[in-house]
């Protein structure tokens, strides 16, 4: 049968970019004098994006509106860390950033040659991690998130990579009920998006070589 704790992966968009990320860059932010935060615009506006493959990064939009991001933004800020941030914060905060950016780059590989090498460097990685936040500060320690990241490694060995299993996979497809949706007459948008749905069905079996 179903059981709601083993068979419920921890899902990283939400306990990660958008949990410990968000507090982590939103806290980070807030301390910055306005001096600092120019320069921090300016060292995302030249951060070549090239090999990352996203698009440039809008620099005055991730500073100012910080607390208003969403997941995609600081999958960005976590890639561009390591290049951007250092050089303008010091002390246990510098030492929190290592440590969150060597966890995220284990967390989001999407491909595990060696699983029992690789679950024990996320594991590392984690305790590494907590253990210099909450050296640092007690502010996070009432966070669940923080909490539930300890969890991840058994939702990985149990579901494969966490990218695999990702929130934002399975909401991009909330783009395609939406357009059903405003391209119906809107007297009875449930029968449309049904009506919309049998034709994407009908049209994937004609051209997947289906006879009609």
């Amino acid at each position: 049968g179903f059981d709601g704790h083993n068979d419920t992966p921890v899902e990283v968009l939400h306990v990660v970019l958008l949990g410990i990320i968000k507090y982590l860059y939103c806290d980070l932010i807030a301390g910055l004098s306005v001096d600092k935060k120019e320069e921090l615009i300016a060292r995302l506006q030249s951060f070549d994006t090239s090999n990352l493959n996203i698009p440039p990064i809008k620099a005055k939009y991730l500073v100012q509106h910080f607390s208003s991001l969403v997941g995609k933004d600081f999958k960005i800020i976590i890639q561009a860390a390591p290049f951007v941030f250092f050089p303008i914060i010091e002390g246990s905060k510098h030492k929190i950033w290592i440590s969150l950016c060597h966890l995220c780059s284990t967390i989001f590989q999407t491909h595990i040659s060696n699983c029992k090498k690789y679950l024990a460097n996320l594991t590392y990685y984690t305790q590494d991690f907590l253990l210099k936040l909450i050296s640092t500060t007690a502010q996070w320690v009432n966070k669940p998130k923080f909490h539930i990241l300890l969890h991840l490694i058994h939702s990985i060995l149990r579901f494969g990579p966490a990218s695999l299993f990702a929130t934002e996979k399975f909401e991009n497809y909330n783009g395609v009920v939406r357009q059903a949706s405003i391209h119906s007459n809107c007297h009875s948008p449930s029968h449309d998006i049904a009506k919309s749905f049998q034709n994407y069905s009908a049209l994937r079996y004609c051209l997947s070589g289906g006879r009609i």
